[in-house]
């Protein structure tokens, strides 16, 4: 599941891991040598411009963001890999609210996408 706008990170890393699922059922050899070629060149597509390696090098973060407690319910179960459905499911609201709350939370930080709020959120302490 990716959300938009995506970070070229997640992105690749999205890849990465379907690459691998992809390549566990593969049976040829000349089928996963053509795959590793194709991630190769996807990959090349986000290596000219260089990719920020932490939050930091970003737009940071504001210091004195406060979150709401429901906010910080979302935050710890998106920490734990969960989507908005299932987000939702758990603390009984639609998943259109989840996302409402994650928008909110992404508009606080300043910050682009969930994976960079997830980082945010081990930096800050707030999640383990």
């Amino acid at each position: 599941f990716l959300t938009l706008p995506c970070d070229p990170e997640e992105l690749v890393a999205l890849v990465d891991s379907s690459i691998v699922r992809h390549l566990a059922v593969l049976g040829s050899l000349t089928e996963r040598e053509r795959t590793i070629r194709d991630v190769a060149s996807i990959r090349k597509l986000f290596r000219p411009r260089a990719l920020p390696e932490t939050i930091s090098e970003r737009a940071a973060a504001p210091d004195d963001v406060h979150l709401t407690p429901k906010e910080v319910d979302v935050l710890e179960l998106l920490c734990k890999g969960m989507t908005n459905a299932s987000i939702a499911a758990e603390l009984g609201n639609t998943s259109r609210t989840i996302e409402g709350y994650v928008g909110s939370m992404l508009r606080k930080t300043n910050l682009a996408n969930r994976m960079e709020l997830l980082r945010w959120a081990v930096d800050m302490g707030l999640v383990e």
